[in-house]
């Protein structure tokens, strides 16, 4: 029988694209805690409602319909804490934190299942969320998405600015209501200040900060299904996607939804979208030095300097791979590069054979995801890298050549 969790659950609600799948990673980092891919446990809550009403309620000896309501919430909360409590001691957890943006269509079913439990209400600016979906609706329409955009006429930025709007303003209700459950926190102050900012949501949990969780949030082994694909060739909590809602333009926007946008943002001390938008730099960019790094200039670097490098630094992720890997390289400087990993001598030669995996890359997108212009998992949605061959292979190498590590 699985031991009861030593602390209520959690749950991250956000809007789509605000950082839920970076909050999931750090929660998920810490030794007390677990964080699942996106399981949407509130539409497993409300899609077993009826089912338990209408089986155990009826034949629980209850007549009022008060009294049924509860002992279905009790029935459902057996079984889900019987699954996930049983997931967070396979990996060694006392307790547990999920994470699915879509919990915010049945948050009221949530929250009578899990009356007791913690909630981390996440925001992110406006127009950064819009940024963010406009990148990934280029591949995948968001659930949402299409309703909104009937809503308004085909106006995307509109579309995916309503939507922002009416999650959020879910997410505020909901803290209002149960303000003492909730713990409000923004995917700026998650990037900018880490340390001030997470201690305090730790200690809101109910355990204990440690500084060193930030150097292994991308380093831990996670599970991965779902949410951003980009965190998994992240390495680092960065500033680096604040600001990028600049680049759509206040024109592109109806001046009703503009008032409504406007109104939320100052509402959570976000600066509004003014008449200078389009002219001024973006009030969202991250208001902190940056170290400035020279950039990688040539392919033959990057075979020659960054990737041998990198794979020396992570040889621990390749234990017990034996595998070859050819990345070839079109444009101006091509080439073809074979990388044979094994854990204890990896090489990369500049030769064409036979491999368990092919990479397709042009040269200035290569020098782009290593200089961090661009991100890896970006290239693979526009079709800028494409893999032929043993998937697992690339996207294990990837990790090592790119981005986040599984140790």
């Amino acid at each position: 029988m699985n031991q009861e969790q030593s602390l209520p659950p959690a749950f991250i609600l956000s809007c789509a694209r605000s950082g839920s799948t970076l909050l999931r990673y750090i929660v998920d980092a810490h030794p007390a805690f677990c964080s699942p891919p996106e399981l949407n446990l509130a539409e497993v809550c409300h899609s077993l409602d009826r089912a338990i009403y209408h089986t155990v309620a009826q034949t629980s000896g209850a007549t009022e319909r008060a009294e049924k309501d509860q002992i279905v919430y009790r029935e459902i909360r057996r079984i889900i804490s019987g699954f996930m409590n049983t997931y967070a001691e396979a990996k060694g957890k006392r307790n547990w934190c999920e994470k699915s943006p879509f919990n915010l269509h049945h948050l009221p079913s949530l929250y009578h299942v899990f009356p007791d439990a913690k909630y981390l209400c996440l925001y992110r600016n406006a127009m950064d969320v819009v940024s963010s979906m406009l990148d990934f609706n280029r591949v995948q329409l968001f659930d949402d998405m299409l309703y909104f955009v009937q809503k308004n006429n085909g106006n995307m930025v509109d579309a995916m600015i309503e939507c922002w709007i009416t999650r959020t303003s879910q997410i505020l209700d909901f803290e209002r209501q149960h303000g003492a459950q909730c713990f409000h926190i923004t995917y700026e102050s998650i990037v900018c200040r880490p340390s001030q900012t997470l201690e305090a949501m730790f200690s809101f949990l109910g355990v204990e900060w440690q500084e060193s969780l930030l150097d292994s949030v991308f380093s831990a082994p996670h599970d991965i299904a779902g949410g951003d694909p980009k965190i998994v060739f992240s390495d680092s909590i960065n500033s680096s996607s604040l600001g990028k809602g600049a680049t759509i333009s206040r024109g592109l926007i109806s001046e009703a939804m503009l008032k409504r946008m406007n109104a939320l943002l100052e509402e959570l001390e976000y600066p509004p979208v003014g008449v200078d938008w389009d002219t001024a730099p973006s009030p969202f960019s991250a208001r902190q030095a940056t170290e400035k790094r020279e950039d990688v200039g040539s392919v033959e670097e990057v075979f020659e300097n960054v990737f041998p490098e990198r794979i020396r630094r992570h040889q621990h992720a390749l234990r017990g791979t034996r595998a070859t890997c050819q990345i070839a390289v079109t444009g101006e400087e091509s080439g073809v590069w074979l990388i044979e990993l094994n854990e204890s001598d990896s090489r990369i030669s500049k030769q064409e054979r036979e491999a368990d995996c092919l990479i397709r890359i042009a040269a200035n997108h290569l020098l782009d995801i290593v200089n961090g212009k661009l991100n890896v998992a970006a290239a693979m949605q526009r079709g800028y890298l494409r893999i032929n061959g043993e998937q697992k292979i690339a996207m294990m190498l990837g990790r090592v050549l790119f981005g986040a590590i599984s140790a």
